[in-house]
């Protein structure tokens, strides 16, 4: 197995491949028909609401490191918000290029009044989403941001949306 340059891949790089690969199959086996290309979004919407997002965009850049390609899905779905504690869904990230281990950093944004949830070096996570992040509405669409900084290379970001619906009288609903 080589790169486009000609150069082998390491060992590293292939077992990279080989997850993202695996990944991706999983992600079509779970109803994933995504033919809007990089950076497209796939999904359903209402209180079933699934969004993965397998689109990247990286930054920084030059001294020719390698970019990271940083991706997301979301596991567990429908995503139900009790009035405290986390969201039954899982945020689960993935990456590729650079040199591993990666630290994966998560930002949660409700666009309604800009409350942010953040969680730091961690690939999967469930945040936490108490009555002062969205009150009154059943279901919200957050804003979701995971940066993959590799050890060596440059740190690749991916932005989604995903549904999230209100437990059933929690929180005004």
């Amino acid at each position: 197995m080589t790169s486009s340059s000609g150069a082998p891949f390491s060992p590293f790089e292939r077992r990279n491949l080989i997850a993202l690969a695996i990944l991706m199959v999983v992600q079509a086996a779970c109803g994933g028909n995504d033919t809007t290309g990089p950076g497209g979004t796939t999904g359903t919407t209402g209180t079933t609401g699934t969004t993965t997002t397998t689109g990247t965009t990286t930054t920084g850049g030059g001294g020719g490191n390698v970019n990271v390609t940083a991706t997301f899905n979301v596991t567990n779905t429908p995503c139900v918000a009790p009035s405290a504690g986390n969201v039954s869904c899982t945020f689960n990230g993935a990456a590729t290029g650079g040199t591993g281990p990666y630290r994966f950093d998560w930002r949660i944004t409700n666009p309604a009044n800009n409350q942010v949830v953040e969680q730091t070096n961690s690939a999967s996570f469930s945040p936490a989403l108490g009555c002062s992040y969205s009150s009154g509405v059943v279901t919200f669409t957050v804003n979701v941001s995971l940066t993959a900084t590799p050890t060596a290379g440059t740190a690749g970001t991916v932005n989604g949306t995903q549904s999230i619906t209100r437990a059933a009288g929690a929180c005004g609903t």
